[in-house]
């Protein structure tokens, strides 16, 4: 079977200052920061009363049963920290890639 390949008619190459570099390397465009920093603030809003709720079922006496709400702040809680947790796993992963490739941008040879 042939195999057709194609390729741009040029390449664009950008100089830029090292300045520029740390300027694109720290710039956010992909609101994944925002977005963890609301998850975030769901789960430290509901952990007062889950602590509460959880303080009166299991050390208080006699124990104070949880009910469906309790229930349901507490599931709230776990899925919006969790949310927040792998939000902000996979956004440091990309911080990371960009930060290593301005570190191999930087170490090219000099001309």
């Amino acid at each position: 079977m042939p195999v057709l390949t194609t390729r741009p008619d040029f390449l664009s190459r950008h100089n830029i200052s090292d300045d520029e570099l740390s300027t694109l390397v720290n710039t956010n465009r992909d609101g994944l920061s925002e977005k963890m920093w609301g998850f975030a603030g769901i789960a430290a809003g509901l952990f007062g009363p889950c602590l509460e709720s959880l303080y009166g079922a299991y050390i208080e006496s006699p124990p104070i049963p949880l009910g469906k709400v309790h229930l349901g702040e507490l599931l709230v809680f776990a899925v919006t920290a969790g949310i927040a947790g792998t939000i902000r796993y996979v956004g440091g992963k990309r911080e990371n890639r960009s930060i290593t490739l301005a570190e191999e941008i930087r170490a090219r040879p000099k001309s």
